[in-house]
């Protein structure tokens, strides 16, 4: 493994902590030490890495979480998100949620136009960060048009999976990805097992966070649990309830699917549980007659 891979493999630990101490408070010294750094040392690795400061990490991920309850949520009161992430005073929230988003929490929730609107943060005309909201679809019925004439949808029990995967991040070059884990898998022979399953698990909402910050875990479905190798983690995914969209789609059309299944589980009256959705992989494209994806996707609902 090359440096570049094993800083990514050590600030993948970090990512995980921080996620999982998002409401509490985060020190230097504690994130280092789950990515088994020094303070110092992990401080220019992570900004390396993620082009970020880990503070400016950090306040941008509790910022997005916050910013997804908002608009998840419209009654729940401002003070109670800016609380449940560690806020300790109402104004201090409302100036670092106007400095990253371009306005104040209430004047978010009340100009998204649409929960099916992704957010875009772009440079005002002083060069301060402007909040535009764009639609993915004119309307719903066209999305709605679309999964009818391009999915089978069930809400059915997925059963647990045992995932060794490679953490990406941004939305986009996810071929480098899964070439990582083929090129680890195929030596291993689990390239040919029978039905291979590939999956991409998503960390982070588009809603919120920008295309080229986002998480993704880009993994293979394996029969048993794997020990963990540089580079190479492991998950046990359980995600229980889901609705499963089937879908053979060109890469062109990946955005529309995913914006369908939210609006489908909307309108159907169930509401996204707090798991990240992903995609299961049941074929290689290139070998498709039409270069079409065979892919379920997932959506944990309660």
């Amino acid at each position: 493994m090359n440096g570049s891979q094993e800083h990514l493999h050590r600030i993948s630990r970090a990512f995980l902590f921080i996620e999982a101490h998002i409401r509490e408070s985060i020190t230097l010294s504690d994130v280092a030490q789950s990515a088994f750094y020094a303070p110092f040392h992990f401080h220019r690795v992570f900004r390396e890495v993620t082009g970020e400061s880990l503070n400016a990490y950090v306040n941008r991920r509790r910022l997005e979480h916050c910013a997804s309850q908002l608009l998840n949520h419209p009654d729940l009161p401002v003070i109670e998100v800016s609380e449940a992430f560690g806020y300790s005073q109402l104004s201090a929230f409302g100036r670092s949620f106007k400095k990253h988003f371009g306005l104040s929490p209430t004047a978010f929730r009340k100009q998204a136009p649409s929960k099916f609107s992704k957010i875009r943060i772009v440079e005002g005309k002083n060069g301060t960060p402007v909040t535009a909201f764009e639609p993915y679809f004119r309307s719903i019925t066209n999305i709605l048009n679309f999964l009818k004439m391009n999915a089978t949808i069930q809400v059915k029990e997925v059963p647990s999976k045992h995932v060794s995967y490679v953490t990406h991040v941004g939305l986009m070059n996810q071929t480098e990805g899964y070439n990582k884990i083929i090129q680890w898998a195929r030596p291993k022979g689990f390239m040919d097992l029978p039905g291979l399953t590939m999956t991409g698990i998503y960390l982070d909402s588009a809603k919120v966070t920008a295309p080229e910050k986002i998480r993704v875990n880009i993994g293979i479905v394996l029969p048993e649990a794997v020990p963990e190798e540089k580079g190479i983690h492991y998950l046990h995914l359980n995600p229980g309830k889901c609705a499963v969209g089937s879908f053979e789609l060109s890469m062109s059309e990946f955005e529309k699917a995913w914006v369908s299944m939210f609006v489908w589980v909307n309108e159907q009256g169930y509401q996204v549980r707090n798991l990240p959705p992903f995609e299961l992989y049941y074929n290689d494209y290139r070998e498709h007659p039409e270069n079409k994806s065979i892919v379920d996707i997932c959506v944990p609902i309660q």
